[in-house]
């Protein structure tokens, strides 16, 4: 028996792999090739038995297993290459009147994960607003990308899943890798980080989240005074800003809770202050429109819109 050589060839990963195995008593020297071509070794077919043996496995002339595969003619097949496949691999041809091997050493190139967002980030956003926050990452073979929660919960992208049902209902990951909330609360706040994992390594960014709360802060003037006759319509505008975002409410002399551009018709307030409320969940704020309605004729109307 005589071992004819040792050629390290090297791969990318998910790569088709090819060693075209036979007897190797005539066989030269495959050549340098680059990283992402297959590589095919050609011999001389001179026996009638050949069978390749890898890391753990013996496989027989034309058969396959999984991503493996002998082929008719001798050739070694693996699909969609792993880094786990790298090893040394041996062609056996024999005869009846003897042995002889080839052993070819495999190696799978990598590279780890890289980031290509700035590693770590400090979010504000109020309350009851909404966030999105990119993950791109770089590596071979393509990068993983996961998020872990502040509760150290760990999401991943899924096609299939809805986010509705699951453990966290407001919180979803787009295919590329985007973290997704809606609604953000207090609950909400802490570290997020991003982790982009292959066999080759691991990389990560974090993104510190503040929740912030604004109470009410009504735009209009906090008083305003309204002389008009009897039978017009008046409009009191009224708007508000905060987190979460407020809402607003107009009560009438009477103690009325009308909801904004409601309207009411007839005699059932005329002269009077007339409020708006603006309230959230941290605060409220107040607006009075004081109305004066001269002459003696019924049916006014007052509109309050927003």
């Amino acid at each position: 028996m005589l071992l004819q050589y040792i050629h390290i060839i090297f791969l990318a990963h998910d790569d088709i792999y090819f060693v075209k195995c036979t007897s190797p008593s005539c066989c030269k020297a495959p050549t340098q090739h680059d990283a992402a071509t297959p590589v095919l070794s050609v011999c001389k077919l001179l026996t009638s038995t050949v069978f390749l043996s890898g890391p753990g496995a013996v496989i027989s002339l034309d058969t396959k297993a999984e991503r493996f595969q002998v082929l008719p003619n001798g050739t070694f097949l693996i699909r969609s290459v792993q880094v786990q496949d790298r090893g040394t691999y041996i062609c056996s041809a024999q005869n009846s009147v003897g042995l002889d091997r080839v052993m070819v050493t495999l190696e799978v190139w990598s590279r780890p994960p890289r980031i290509q967002l700035p590693t770590h980030r400090e979010v504000t956003v109020h309350q009851g607003g909404e966030v999105r926050w990119e993950c791109r990452a770089q590596g071979v073979p393509v990068p993983l990308l996961s998020w872990v929660l502040p509760d150290r919960s760990i999401l991943t992208p899924d096609l299939n899943s809805n986010p509705a049902h699951g453990p966290h209902p407001r919180v979803s990951i787009f295919p590329n890798g985007t973290l997704r909330i809606v609604a953000v609360g207090p609950a909400d706040r802490g570290l997020y980080r991003c982790v982009a994992s292959n066999p080759a390594g691991t990389s990560s960014l974090s993104v510190r989240l503040h929740v912030s709360f604004l109470p009410p802060a009504i735009q209009q003037p906090r008083e305003e005074r309204v002389t008009l006759p009897a039978g017009m319509p008046v409009y009191a505008h009224c708007s508000a800003r905060g987190a979460p975002v407020p809402s607003i409410r107009w009560r009438t002399p009477d103690g009325t809770l009308l909801l904004p551009s409601q309207f009411l018709n007839g005699n059932l307030f005329d002269s009077g202050s007339y409020e708006c409320l603006a309230t959230n969940a941290v605060g409220g704020d107040k607006r009075t429109v004081r109305v004066l309605v001269t002459g003696d004729e019924g049916g006014g109307g007052v509109r309050l819109p927003r």
